[in-house]
């Protein structure tokens, strides 16, 4: 887990912190990254349907792609 640019070890599974968190705010992107919506700088399409996200309190050059099954739920919860 990323928290103000630290990586902290946490000890529970990423669907059980998936519960854990308020819906509106957090969203699965892929098997391994859960994202703090509140975070998110830029959403790009990106090839085989999937999205690339970009991050308003990291560097530039980073990103995370989303699956192809959650860019459609992603998709869904923007519009």
């Amino acid at each position: 887990a990323r928290f103000r640019s630290r990586r902290l070890t946490i000890r529970r599974s990423l669907r059980e912190l998936e519960r854990m968190m308020e819906p509106q705010r957090f969203f699965r992107a892929n098997r391994s990254i859960l994202v703090n919506l509140d975070l998110v700088r830029e959403i790009h399409p990106w090839f085989g349907g999937r999205f690339v996200i970009r991050f308003s309190q990291f560097e530039s050059s980073e990103q995370i792609e989303v699956s192809r099954r959650q860019a459609k739920l992603l998709s869904d919860m923007l519009d």
